[in-house]
């Protein structure tokens, strides 16, 4: 008959499958990955570096990682959070899902922060970043770089002043893109000739922290006016689940749609 748990895996797996299906066909994606420690996949590669070893190799070729993706996805008035626990990545997950997404259906806003493990077939969706991850990045590097760090926390603090005026309002979706537009894209857009200035005009040393952060958050910070332009739709905020952590689960984090790969 199986153990209990096997027979609990029978039971829930047509409700996974049916919520992956409902999930596919969202308007909002949030995703993100975190360390994971699986028993039976470190088992797997103790024995494939022992393998590798007896091969003479200093390491395995197979892959070795293991993480969680959340991906929570906003569905008409509801949400619904999926989990994968495994070897893939959350753009492998996010591709994986949006194979069952209906033909017909406009893309996708995808939320995440700017690594490339997110990344999945671009083209199917519009992808966004978290605002509060390049601000956090760059607020991080105000002992080292005050000057610079400050132009873009500052400008990043007036974005977030206009979205909690619109929470607190409480416009409809379609208003706070249009409030965003108008009040938010201006100084996005200020920020992009910037950021642009000290690639262009070499101000920042390409391998220093400040810039690694413009090269990993810089595209994700400044293009976001474009999308303002553009975006049919505004996105929902980042609920603390998405980010696959148990402290500070209940920051809200504004969504803004950018062009970064």
């Amino acid at each position: 008959m199986g153990s209990k748990r096997d027979r609990g895996r029978l039971c829930t797996h047509p409700i996974f499958k049916c919520l992956e299906k409902l999930a596919a066909q969202g308007e909002v994606i949030f995703q993100d990955d975190t360390l994971q420690r699986v028993l039976a996949l470190i088992e797997e590669n103790q024995n494939a570096v022992a393998q590798a070893r007896a091969q003479g190799k200093a390491k395995t070729d197979e892959r070795t990682g293991m993480q969680t993706t959340a991906l929570i996805v906003q569905v008409g008035e509801r949400r619904i959070c999926l989990y994968y626990t495994g070897r893939r990545h959350a753009g492998e997950n996010l591709d994986a899902l949006l194979t069952k997404r209906e033909p017909g259906q406009s893309k996708p806003l995808v939320m995440s922060d700017a690594l490339s493990r997110n990344n999945a077939p671009e083209d199917a969706l519009i992808r966004c970043h978290c605002l509060a991850h390049g601000r956090r990045k760059f607020s991080e590097l105000d002992e080292v770089f005050p000057t610079e760090s400050a132009v873009v926390v500052n400008a990043l603090k007036d974005v977030f002043d206009h979205d909690e005026y619109a929470r607190v309002n409480q416009l409809t979706a379609q208003h706070r893109l249009a409030y965003h537009q108008r009040t938010s894209g201006p100084i996005m857009e200020t920020l992009t000739r910037w950021l642009e200035q000290q690639t262009a005009q070499r101000l920042v040393e390409p391998n220093s922290s400040l810039g690694k952060a413009d090269r990993l958050y810089g595209g994700a910070l400044g293009d976001a006016h474009a999308v303002f332009a553009r975006a049919g739709r505004a996105a929902g905020e980042q609920p603390g689940g998405a980010r696959v952590e148990t402290r500070d689960s209940a920051a809200q984090e504004l969504l803004v749609p950018c062009h970064r790969a």
